[in-house]
């Protein structure tokens, strides 16, 4: 190969890689989706007849009327799953994990 043509295959590859890694760097940086309507979970080992019909716990409670709270039956028997949604932006995504974290 020649030298003119090595240095051009080099140069492209290096300007390559370090367009990739920008672009990695810049999509690490940039926080996750937290958009209205997204759907935050979590499984508690309790069966569903026992919390259905129940109040929500204090944590789910204090968010009030700014998500709506659904339990549903966990597939395989293995408890109830207690399903978060955002309806407006007076809650932050990390409040409602924060309190489907506390509330397990």
């Amino acid at each position: 190969m020649r030298p003119s043509t090595r240095a051009a295959v080099l140069l492209t590859a290096t300007a390559a890689t370090a367009v990739a890694a920008r672009r990695l760097v810049a999509a690490r940086k940039e926080p996750p989706a937290d958009r209205i309507g997204r759907t935050h979970a979590v499984t508690v080992e309790r069966p569903y007849d026992e919390l259905d019909g129940q109040e929500l716990p204090d944590p789910l409670r204090e968010l009030g009327d700014a998500v709506t709270v659904e339990l549903r039956e966990a597939p395989g028997d293995r408890g109830t799953e207690i399903h978060v949604r955002r309806v407006d932006d007076r809650v932050r995504a990390g409040d409602v994990r924060r309190a489907l974290r506390e509330a397990r």
